[in-house]
């Protein structure tokens, strides 16, 4: 059901009430998962927002911490779309806490990555490079390319942006040469936009 946002609702709202009738916190959690992403695909902010919150109070009582992450990862992109900054900080930085207690680094790499945008976006660019490295580090320590490339990227652009042509094209070359390594070459196209920026 790739892309047909309709169709998907629908099915999701089916498994959503046989989790209901059977009891299934788990599942409703994950339900409630996946019905944020797709109110968030069609741009149903406040009822992702709804939806995200309603799930999080189901993983809460079921202790499913890994979904609860999740959650809260989608959460913060939200109030990130909305402007709303420091709950967008709030979200990710208790997504962190718990991907750290449950050792999750690949989803650890992917709330530093992302919680550099709302630093990024209100100015604090040392920060949101501090919070790239770190996700490129848990990226390339779980083999991840890709995820690492990407981080690579953005550092060299926000160097970029602090007119450190020097450390952009080196960031952004490491993220090429990740890219190039991969099994899909993904973001090098990017890197190779980058480049020719600089």
């Amino acid at each position: 059901v790739s892309g047909d946002h309709d169709s998907a609702k629908i099915l999701i709202q089916k498994a959503l009430s046989i989790y209901r009738k059977t009891k299934d916190n788990k599942g409703i959690a994950n339900a409630y998962f996946y019905l944020g992403r797709i109110n968030d695909d069609i741009a149903d902010v406040k009822q992702s927002i709804k939806t995200a919150n309603d799930g999080i109070s189901i993983c809460k009582q079921t202790n499913d911490e890994i979904t609860e992450a999740g959650l809260l990862f989608n959460l913060g992109f939200l109030y990130l779309r909305k402007s709303e900054y420091d709950k967008c900080k709030a979200c990710l930085k208790a997504a962190i806490e718990l991907n750290k207690k449950n050792g999750n680094k690949l989803g650890l790499a992917e709330d530093y990555l992302f919680i550099r945008m709302p630093y990024v976006e209100t100015g604090d660019l040392p920060s949101g490079l501090m919070l790239l490295l770190k996700s490129v580090k848990l990226n390339e320590e779980v083999g991840y390319l890709i995820g690492a490339a990407y981080g690579y990227n953005g550092i060299g652009s926000l160097y970029l942006d602090l007119n450190q042509v020097t450390q952009a094209i080196f960031y952004t070359k490491k993220g090429l040469a990740l890219s190039q390594q991969s099994s899909t070459s993904k973001y090098e196209h990017v890197s190779l936009y980058q480049l020719g920026e600089q």
